[in-house]
């Protein structure tokens, strides 16, 4: 007989709660990384597993001391003392939103351990409105905020309010001259082998210890050479562990991650490198335009400004709307300015364009023609010898200190010729230009030291060195291109074959290397021919189109080249009639898959919700083409052959015309605008709308974009999903876009509650925006911003130096039900071995085994101390006994990094494991420990409650309860406790009596109740480790089984059986799952 067992997951809800914590003065800092923070944890999946928890703070970035705060006196407040005579529980103020630290001061209380806070006040908020004293109102939050958590009202709050932001962020620990103080840096430019900064390139300085980065075998080299284990490699997770997302295996979906609304909360977007731009490789929408806009204003030194403004204004065809440039070249001709006050050739924009040394410049005697949008008139100038190689037998005209020639003599003006701006000639030829030149770029000062390393290939008759990973990656980095071409790379190196063997794929019966990444892209690359390098995308479409996954089967594209069987062509999409369209596989996932758009309808994303609009299903969200107002349009009308809404959204014209985008050299764009003149079959992506650019011939991709805000702010929504930034910035001056203070105070005429107006929500850019309350009586308010671990500063608009940690841990068969503590601490390797930032985890492998944890560490000061070493320490204790198990120690390499993703697996010792104890006579107040990872035989001094430093010589005032264990103090004199499992809290006074309810009947069916901390912010507070054949919230349910009886005849010479699982419902056929646990016995 042969059993088949199918186990089910009942999925828990949870509600939002807004605790404060760090909220004590002891908790404030100067760098305000411990004030006033909310605790969010959140559960992200992929194909319906649970598999990222996410654990990170929000906290106030400016000093609560400022805001002198009268307080509401409408307010309900209780003193403890009338607290415990009402017999309100702890559990009670918990549910109220009430602070982690009141809630323990009110447990100390109750403990008569101190009366202390015998006065102590607690403010019975409602929500929206929050903190010690109710002053803080969420300013964005949907209409059914309620029923979410803090991690999922978050996530809505930047779902509705996403692309709305007039001012980019900055890395300013960095002295980066860009040429203006118009502009700054972001943390994603350094180090991205382009040099941004005009000061000796120190975005680039010591980045090529990157570039030589050799990894060990069981782990996997991310393409900016940071190494993370294999097991992580394109595991499947939301979050990637390489900065550039290098270790998403880009066959069968996108390898762009697009980093947009919601995407931004947590670890998915943050922490990217996305590359996609011109001018900068970070992920922020609209910063690449903002870039540019600032520069092209930008004078020069050798131009006056009565020639840069005639430039400024003649080049760029003024709209009647720019009332600057109308007035100057209406009483002065900008032309003739040009003519007589400039030199022959102009730097326009003046500043670098790529590589930190190629501009671009005009000849003023082709001035007459510069509207004609044409590469023909554009000049090309560098200012190094990189690139004389290249423009050998071309004809160059010097200038200054450049050398220039005209594009035309590089490239074909007809590649370009279709542009309608500036800018989009100017990316244009930037795309092909960086093509050209990239492997004449030389990004690093090379040497001996760097060339000479075994892992570093020196490029043919040049003095660039390369990585010996970047051999046969088919890009050409090399100036004449031998890093693709192994009889070249043998006739320079002869021990390369013994280097290549350990580093990149052979291919099975060739002469062949490939460099791995998985057996399904090597096997590709072997399949393909040297030849088609520079038709790397093309290649790999074409290979794409020719395979196909599962879901991807009939969804409303055809991705498979047609196929011709008995004189019929045949695709993934032919005889689809019989597949439905609604189902796992496509229900809410943002396509529009069904003819009647059935499998988006009820979807909280897009479709069914708004703030301000809800439509009674079946019906959709539609723009009129006629009024440009939102409406329900009813079903009977979606996909009906008539245009309702603007942008043809209620039909399928473009999304039948453009199949899924698999891979871009650019960007996943999706075609879904149509433009409305009837003649026209133009359809646009979501980036071409609202650009000042009219692409459709009636102007109808622009003419929804100049409404005011933000009465129409919901029509952008539903139109430009990646509504950029292009409107705003031409609506502020450009010394505005990047951050400066603005710390104003606004009076609020109207009563209470204040209704939130659009610019407040977009306050804070990439941080919580909430209204502080400053005065009930005069009814004063002061927007502020509660700032996620990668960002700081009043407004959010600082970008922090900080750790991305992911963690995945494995524990043997004798620790599978055991409840695990880990504490994570950044150290330095200092004789005070301060502790910069701490998390803690607890993890049970019966439930987490295939989890994956992020946390965000941060350093103890602002900016870090550069001349330190950092390591990260981990520690892992048993958590219902404390009992130490081992420690693990992992130092942060590559300093100079402004932000790290950092990934380990870690495998838990057993119970078995030997003593880790060692003799250190140094260790003053505590005991020498080994740390279990560690090759070179590292020690460390384990202290004794209330020591701390390298050597435990330190004292300090440990603040956690007598029963937790106290493992240090941070810079800001906080303690740091390790609470036993009937405890939380920031210093373990809080009795969790979760699993003690109902007489120790929390879980049934002899289940063991575990205090869920990992969530502690839903309501779902425990888990229920259940008993073989037994599921759900309390283990009250037992596991379906099905058991199915084959006759012995029928796999009597089988080896194996498939068994395909279909759970039907009527009248179509859902396919839930196809893998299953499977027991086989006779």
């Amino acid at each position: 007989m042969f059993l088949v067992s199918l186990i089910f997951l009942h999925l828990i809800n949870a509600h939002p709660q807004l605790n404060l914590y760090y909220t004590d003065e002891v908790y404030q800092d100067d760098n305000g990384f411990y004030h006033d923070c909310l605790r969010v944890v959140g559960m992200t999946d992929y194909a319906e597993t649970k598999v990222d928890m996410e654990n990170l703070f929000y906290c106030l970035s400016e000093s609560s001391s400022q805001f002198h705060i009268n307080i509401d006196e409408s307010i309900s407040k209780f003193t403890f003392d009338e607290l415990k005579q009402k017999n309100i529980s702890v559990e009670q103020l918990f549910h109220w939103s009430a602070s982690i630290d009141l809630i323990e001061n009110y447990q100390i209380y109750l403990n008569n351990i101190s009366l202390t806070f015998v006065n102590q006040t607690f403010y019975n908020c409602s929500l929206p409105r929050f903190g010690s004293q109710c002053q803080y109102e969420l300013v964005s939050y949907p209409f059914d905020y309620h029923e979410l958590t803090l991690y999922n009202l978050i996530q809505e709050s930047f779902r509705l309010d996403f692309g709305y932001t007039q001012m980019s962020t900055c890395y300013v620990h960095l002295q980066c001259d860009y040429g203006t103080k118009s502009i700054c840096l972001d943390w994603t430019d350094i180090c991205n082998g382009q040099i941004n900064c005009l000061n000796d390139g120190i975005d680039e300085k010591d980045c090529w210890q990157l570039e030589v980065n050799r990894c060990n075998d069981h782990e996997y080299r991310c393409t900016n050479g940071i190494c993370i284990p294999y097991i992580f490699y394109d595991d499947k997770t939301h979050t990637s562990d390489c900065l550039d997302a290098s270790d998403y295996l880009s066959i069968g979906r996108s390898s762009t991650i697009h980093c947009t609304g919601d995407y931004y909360v947590g670890f998915r977007c943050p922490d990217r490198i996305c590359g996609n731009e011109i001018f900068t490789d970070s992920c922020e929408i609209g910063r690449d335009k903002l870039m540019y806009d600032t520069q092209q204003l930008v004078s020069s030194n050798t131009t006056s400004d009565y020639c840069w403004l005639a430039v400024v204004c003649f080049i760029n065809k003024p709209k009647p709307t720019d009332s600057i440039c109308q007035t100057f070249c209406e009483h002065n001709s900008c032309l003739d300015i040009i003519q007589t006050n400039c030199s022959d050739l102009i730097f326009y924009p003046n500043f670098p364009v790529l590589f930190g040394n190629i501009y671009f410049a005009y000849n003023k005697t082709d001035a007459p023609y510069w509207n004609n949008m044409s590469s023909k008139f554009v000049h090309m100038c560098y200012q190094t010898n990189d690139y004389d190689s290249f423009f050998m037998n071309i004809e160059k005209i010097s200038f200054g200190s450049t050398i220039c020639v005209r594009i035309q003599q590089i490239m074909s003006i007809d590649s370009c010729k279709s542009t309608l701006s500036r800018q989009s000639l100017h990316d244009c030829i930037l795309v092909d230009l960086k093509s050209l030149l990239k492997q004449y770029h030389r990004p690093y000062k090379y040497n001996n030291e760097i060339c000479n390393r075994t892992q570093v290939y020196q490029c043919w008759n040049s003095s660039k060195c390369i990585s010996i990973y970047r051999l046969f990656d088919r890009k050409n980095d090399c100036p004449y291109m031998d890093d693709e071409n192994l009889n070249t790379i043998r006739s320079i190196n002869t021990n390369i074959i013994n280097i290549l063997n350990k580093t990149h794929y052979k291919c099975p019966g060739k002469d062949k290397y490939v460099l791995y990444r998985s057996q399904l892209f090597a096997g590709y690359q072997c399949n393909s021919a040297y030849g088609l390098i520079e038709q790397e995308h093309s290649t790999l479409i074409s290979y794409l189109q020719n395979t196909i996954v599962f879901e991807r089967i009939c969804d409303g594209y055809s991705e498979l080249l047609p196929i011709l069987i008995d004189d019929q062509n045949y695709t993934d999409e032919t005889e689809c009639q019989y597949w439905p369209c609604n189902h796992v596989y496509t229900r809410c996932n943002q396509e529009w898959n069904c003819p009647t758009i059935e499998d988006e309808i009820d979807c909280s994303y897009y479709y069914s919700t708004s703030m301000n609009f809800n439509c009674s299903s079946p019906k959709l969200l539609c723009v009129s083409k006629k009024t440009s107002q939102v409406n329900c349009l009813s079903s009977n009308q979606i996909n009906d052959g008539h245009i309702d809404c603007l942008g043809g959204t209620d039909e399928l014209l473009c999304t039948l015309k453009f199949p899924r985008p698999v891979i871009t050299n650019n960007k996943d764009k999706y075609n879904y605008f149509h433009c409305m003149n009837n003649n026209s079959h133009l359809c646009l992506s979501s980036e071409q709308l609202c650009d000042g650019n009219n692409q459709c011939q009636d102007g109808d991709d622009e003419q929804f974009c100049s409404m005011s805000f933000p009465a129409d702010e919901e029509i952008l929504r539903l139109t430009c999903a990646s509504f950029r930034s292009y409107i705003v910035s031409k609506q502020i001056a450009f010394s505005n876009v990047f951050p400066i203070e603005n710390k104003e105070t606004t009076m609020i005429s109207n009563s209470f509650p204040i209704q939130s107006s659009f610019r407040d929500r977009y306050h804070c850019q990439l941080g919580l925006p909430v209204r502080v309350r400053l005065n009930h009586k005069n009814q004063s308010s002061t927007l502020s911003c509660f700032c996620p671990p990668n960002y700081y500063g009043s407004q959010c608009q600082y970008q922090n130096q900080r750790i991305s940690l992911a963690l995945r841990f494995q524990a043997f068969s004798d620790s599978h039900r055991i409840l695990f503590a880990i504490v994570i601490l950044l150290i330095d390797n200092t004789t005070e071995k301060v502790i910069q930032s701490a998390e803690q985890l607890t993890y049970l492998s019966a439930i987490d085994c295939q989890r994956k944890f992020n946390v965000y560490l941060l350093y103890g000061t602002r900016p870090k101390q550069s001349e330190r070493e950092y390591a990260i320490h981990i520690d892992i204790y048993e958590k219902e006994t404390l009992k130490y198990r081992a420690s693990f120690l992992y130092p942060v390499q590559f300093p100079f990094l402004p932000v790290h993703r950092l990934a380990y697996h870690i495998q838990l010792p057993s119970t078995e494991e030997q003593d880790h104890s060692c003799l250190n006579s140094q260790c003053v107040h505590g005991k020498c420990m080994k740390y279990l990872n560690n090759l070179q035989n590292y020690t460390f001094c384990q202290c004794d409650r209330g020591w701390t430093g390298k050597y435990c010589n330190i004292s300090y005032d440990c603040q956690c309860s007598s029963d937790a264990k106290c493992l240090g103090v941070l810079p800001n004199h906080q303690s740091i406790c390790l609470c036993p499992s009937n405890r939380y809290g920031s210093r373990c006074f809080i009795d969790d009596l979760m699993c003690q309810i109902n007489g120790n009947s929390t879980c049934l069916e002899g289940g063991k109740c575990i205090s869920d901390e990992n969530d502690l912010m839903s309501n779902q507070k425990f888990q229920c480790l259940c008993k073989s054949g037994y599921n759900g919230q309390r283990c009250e349910n037992k596991d379906l089984q099905l058991n199915l009886t084959f006759e012995h005849l029928i796999i009597r010479n089988q080896k194996h059986v498939f068994i395909h699982f279909i759970h039907t419902e009527k009248p179509y056929v859902y396919i839930f799952s196809s893998i299953f646990i499977l027991s086989l016995f006779s």
